[in-house]
């Protein structure tokens, strides 16, 4: 029995080192494929330009420009306005003229975590080692009649989990899932590659598509690239956030000729084309570019209205909650300097009223329904709680008062708390009224 116990451990032992090199040769034969770590090191920078695809026919032009080791700048354009996101090598910031702004702003948060991940030059799995970052053989699998390698990597930076997908023909990845934790919930996005192309002796996916882990191909967003340069001259300037005030150049820079390539390397396999046509519908979230916030464009739903505001001292940081009429709950936790959307997961945006519990700060409620009802997006479903400073909510109750206009937490009591309904203007014998609870 003994010997047996022996050679199982033997065996573990065994397969866990032929997993380990295994991974390795994958990632050898996948750097070989696309060019060799030679050519890709001589690309220090790269300029991206082709044409975004989202759902209802929504289409944009897209311009991204990468520049070693790890600054990015995008614009995207639509009926003439462009959206600006950079990231310089430390801080990430936007121009959003769909949000009314003209000015640069920083960006949040959450919004940096995806903009790093763009600004990334080389693939997390080069030299992986000397990142930090940690990979797992999973295994073989099939992708549309493909065999496909699975390797797991674990970011060392941010904890996200990458899974890929890598063709056992031609030695280049195809999918890619990535496992990320934003605002405490857990997000799951896939992207899938093809029509990879060669660039200056480096072959790079020309097709790429990216939606929700396990929603259907047609709803997924598209971006198709006309054309992929190598080494155009791009200033570190140009990913710089510009101070206040100062106009913000939109257009691409002047490419300087890119130097003569080496020596070609046998190219790989093509990969058929992953992208369907263009005219399929698909959904756009705010995880296709960082910051974008596609939502409230037109007079009617545009925010610009204040409706609530709350602030808190916390130490020596001032955290401050804006609810708009019509854009949900924002949090500043510099003292208005940048702000984060905090309640975009629930069914409702217009906000009516915020307080923040004056024994807790990590306590907020929030009312909503706007005051003073405008149209059909001023109206509310009650009133929601947040214990931990906005990251996750529950609503309370009074779901039909459709607006909330106060509210009071007993400073002796924080689970005595009033709520102020106001009567509804077209009847006298629907819900209104003060209403309070005891139990928090």
């Amino acid at each position: 029995m003994k010997r047996v116990s022996l050679l199982v451990a033997a065996l573990a032992l065994t397969a866990g080192g032929l997993s380990a090199q295994s991974a390795d040769d994958i990632i050898a034969r996948y750097l070989r494929a696309v060019g060799g770590a030679q050519r890709i090191a001589a690309v220090q920078t790269l300029r991206r330009v082709g044409t975004f695809y989202g759902g209802g026919g929504f289409e944009a032009a897209v311009t991204q420009e990468n520049k070693r080791p790890n600054r990015v700048r995008s614009h995207l354009t639509i009926q003439g306005m462009t959206l600006i996101q950079a990231y310089d090598g430390r801080t990430g910031w936007r121009v959003n003229p769909f949000q009314g702004k003209k000015d640069a702003e920083a960006m949040g948060e959450d919004e940096v975590k995806s903009i790093v991940e763009e600004a990334e030059f080389d693939d997390a799995l080069f030299d992986y080692k000397a990142k930090g970052n940690t990979v797992a053989y999973l295994g073989t699998d099939q992708i549309e009649g493909s065999q496909v390698y699975k390797l797991q990597l674990t970011a060392a930076d941010n904890g996200d989990v990458r899974t890929y997908y890598i063709d056992a023909d031609n030695n280049v990845p195809i999918k890619l899932e990535i496992r990320r934790t934003v605002r405490g919930a857990e997000q799951e996005l896939e992207f899938v590659y093809g029509d990879y192309k060669e660039v200056n002796g480096w072959y790079l996916p020309f097709a790429v598509e990216v939606g929700p882990k396990g929603g259907p191909a047609a709803q997924r967003n598209k971006l198709a690239w006309q054309r992929i340069e190598a080494n155009p001259v791009i200033p570190d300037s140009r990913f710089a956030m510009p101070a206040p005030g100062t106009p913000v150049e939109a257009g691409e820079q002047a490419a300087a000729p890119a130097p003569a390539p080496p020596a070609r390397a046998p190219a790989p396999a093509r990969v058929p084309a992953r992208a369907p046509a263009p005219a399929a519908p698909a959904v756009v979230d705010s995880e296709t570019f960082a910051g974008l916030g596609a939502r409230n464009i037109g007079s009617a739903a545009m925010s610009g209205r204040i409706a609530a505001l709350a602030a808190v001292h916390e130490g020596d940081r001032l955290t401050l909650y804006v609810g708009a009429a019509s854009g949900g709950v924002w949090k500043s936790q510099n003292g208005g300097t940048t702000f984060k959307p905090v309640f975009d997961k629930e069914p409702v945006q217009s906000i009516g009223a915020i307080t923040i519990d004056p024994t807790n700060p990590k306590i907020v409620w929030v009312g909503t329904g706007e005051s003073w009802v405008r149209n059909s997006v001023s109206i509310g479903d009650g009133v929601y709680k947040s214990t931990d400073g906005g990251e996750t909510w529950t609503n309370m109750g009074l779901r039909e008062s459709e607006r909330i206009s106060q509210i009071l937490v007993d400073s002796t009591n924080p689970n005595t708390v009033y709520v102020c309904v106001p009567g509804k203007l077209w009847s006298d014998s629907d819900e209104r009224g003060v209403y309070k609870t005891t139990d928090g």
